[in-house]
């Protein structure tokens, strides 16, 4: 088998190269001698995406929308290490198998080599959803919309170059999963209300220095919540053996987990990780029998979800002709000061039954500069002339 470099369709040229084709190696550490092989017949992906839509004007300023939404990603790239032998490799014959685990290098297809990455076409991706959608077009001040979406994002991998699993050479349909950005359940309502008070509004027409105070507001929220990123659990401090993790993803075993009801619940010292509550029961989950494959899928569970809420709130204030004042004050993460609402980044997903204390524990949220992160509340003065 010829082997490819990077980002080039020709065999790899060694120096010194031996009359049986074989590269001489200085050193005895083959797995650092890795390599990239490229498909010849590499083609380019594509992408397929269709929808429908009907409308139904239910009043002069109300409209539903039913939406369906679908795409597929066909022929992908994917990269995946063919430099490695199955997960049950020497399974009836002990023997083998122990030796197999004392110099896995030994015995894989190519032993002078380390990870051998083929990249090919290997990839298809699904996306399917529906969302119910209704708009509230502008009267009395007042405009909204308002959508809830279900979906479900189905791939092997999430990006070109990380091909990993349970089994990637002998079955890579054990990684066929919810993506790692699938978030199925959505909610989403956009609102703008401008007060009825002020100059040729409703209340205060007539100006005055009241109207210079209050009139003339305008308020804008955006309201999200949606389901949280899905997990993918790992385990440690096994009392068993098995073959390392280049040969195999290792997962542990798992019975039905999902996150506890009052997840939200972080205890009285929420600060103090060793007591903080778990969001997940680890006695869902066990060590898988020696050298063979936990039967945990990848992102088989979902995360904590999102809730999130941002606000903003602003004044033109004119003089004469030529200027004109905005005050604007916009407060990121609202839910916060109003539900005492905290937001969470994924949880520790390591099983590790000699440490369970850290299991599935929220330690951290999302950044500022993130949706549904820190509080934070900027105020504007914008002078135009």
């Amino acid at each position: 088998m010829p082997i490819y470099a990077i980002n080039a369709m020709t065999p790899v040229t060694y120096t010194n190269t031996k009359p049986n084709q074989t590269s001489p190696y200085v050193g005895t550490n083959y797995s650092a001698r890795s390599q990239d092989w490229w498909d010849p017949n590499l083609r380019n992906p594509y992408t397929m995406n269709w929808d429908l839509s009907t409308q139904y004007q239910l009043s002069r300023t109300y409209v539903l929308e039913f939406l369906y939404q679908g795409s597929a990603g066909v022929g992908l790239i994917e990269d995946w290490n063919i430099n490695v032998f199955p997960v049950d490799y020497g399974a009836n014959n002990p023997a083998l198998r122990a030796a197999a685990y004392a110099a896995p290098q030994n015995y894989l297809p190519f032993p002078n080599f380390g990870a051998i990455n083929y990249r090919s076409n290997f990839g298809h991706s699904t996306y399917h959803s529906g969302t119910v959608r209704l708009e509230r077009r502008f009267a009395q001040g007042l405009i909204f919309q308002t959508f809830f979406t279900l979906s479900k994002a189905i791939d092997e991998q999430d990006t070109d170059n990380s091909g990993s699993g349970v089994a990637p050479v002998t079955d890579r349909r054990l990684e066929k999963a919810r993506a790692g950005f699938d978030r199925p359940l959505r909610f989403f309502d956009s609102i703008t209300y401008e007060f009825p008070i002020g100059k040729g509004r409703r209340f205060l027409n007539r100006g005055g220095w009241l109207d210079a105070i209050i009139g003339g507001w305008q308020t804008a929220w955006d309201i999200s919540w949606e389901s949280g990123a899905p997990l993918t659990f790992s385990f440690a401090n096994s009392p068993y053996e098995y073959y390392p993790t280049s040969i195999a993803a290792q997962r542990p075993n798992c019975l039905d987990p999902k996150l506890f009801g009052n997840w939200l619940n972080q205890g009285p010292a929420r600060f103090n990780e060793l007591t903080v509550n778990p969001i997940i029961d680890i006695n869902q989950f066990s060590y898988p029998a020696p050298f063979t494959a936990g039967t945990c899928g990848r992102d088989n569970v979902g995360g904590p979800p999102i809730f999130a809420m941002d606000s903003s709130g602003q004044k033109v204030l004119k003089f004469k002709e030529r200027f004109n004042l905005t005050l604007r004050v916009d407060i990121h993460s609202v839910q916060k000061m109003l539900f005492d609402r905290f937001n969470f980044t994924a949880p520790t997903t390591v099983v590790d039954f000699k440490n369970p204390t850290t299991f599935a524990k929220l330690t951290a949220g999302p950044s500022t500069s993130l949706w549904g992160g820190t509080p934070i509340i900027n105020l504007d003065i914008i002078l135009r002339f």
